[in-house]
């Protein structure tokens, strides 16, 4: 069983390129080269860590396939550039320097 503390995801989303914008529950929002994305996902803001299903729930907002993945995410081992190519290669995000 995976289970994260909700500062520690939101601390190590915002170094990945989320922008906090408030909310009852955190709402993230991933920017990239300054741009708004419509990748986001919510970070309540209680002390109760995420259990496995709270993390698959935030796993289908991010566009991951595996929980491994958001776990590589939340953890760092996957950086910005990383997930950021994952969510390109998946066409879950069109950039304006993505164009022909």
């Amino acid at each position: 069983m995976a289970a994260r503390r909700p500062n520690d995801i939101l601390a190590h989303l915002q170094s990945k390129g989320f922008r906090d914008h408030g909310g009852p529950d955190r709402k993230l929002i991933l920017y990239v080269n300054g741009q708004r994305t419509g990748i986001w996902t919510q970070v309540g803001r209680h002390n109760k860590d995420y259990d496995d299903r709270l993390l698959g729930l935030m796993r289908r907002q991010l566009r991951l396939d595996r929980l491994s993945d958001l776990l590589r995410l939340i953890d760092c081992p996957m950086d910005h550039d990383e997930y950021v190519a994952v969510l390109r290669g998946k066409g879950a995000i069109v950039l304006n320097d993505d164009a022909p």
